[in-house]
C-alpha cells in the first residue's frame, strides 16, 4: 500500500473513533433526551430528577476521552448523585468528573462497563 495512503486511512480510522468514543447522551427517562456538546460537557440539575435530597441522571452513552470534562451541577442539599448508563455498550471515562455540589456523593451505575475502565 502506498504510503501516502495508507497514513491517510489510519487518520480517517482514528478520527472515526475518537468522535465515537467521546460523547455524552441523556436518555430521556429522567429528563430531556439530548445530545451534549463537549469537550465541556455541563450537566444540570433540570436534565436529571431530584428527589429529596437525591439527583438522578441517566444516559443513553457516557464517553469522556482524556481531554473531556464533565462537570454536574446542582443544588447544595444534593447529598447524592446518582447516574446510570442504559444504552447497552460499554462506557469508557478517561477525563475528568466535577461535581458543584460540596455535599454530594457520586455514584455511577453503568452496567455493561467493567471497573477498570473508568479513570475519573
Amino acid at each position: 500500500m502506498y504510503p501516502i495512503l495508507k497514513n491517510g486511512l489510519l487518520l480517517i480510522l482514528l478520527s472515526i473513533h475518537l468522535a465515537t468514543y467521546a460523547e455524552v447522551t441523556l436518555d430521556g427517562t429522567l429528563g430531556p433526551a439530548l445530545d451534549l456538546k463537549g469537550p465541556k460537557f455541563v450537566i444540570e440539575a433540570n436534565l436529571g430528577q431530584q428527589v429529596g435530597n437525591n439527583l438522578f441522571h441517566s444516559f443513553q452513552r457516557f464517553n469522556l476521552n482524556n481531554q473531556e470534562m464533565t462537570i454536574f451541577n446542582g443544588p447544595n442539599t444534593i447529598n447524592h448523585l446518582i447516574s446510570r448508563v442504559t444504552g447497552g455498550e460499554a462506557s469508557h471515562i478517561d477525563g475528568t468528573l466535577k461535581s458543584t455540589m460540596p455535599n454530594a456523593d457520586i455514584l455511577s451505575i453503568r452496567p455493561a462497563s467493567s471497573l477498570g475502565q473508568m479513570r475519573a
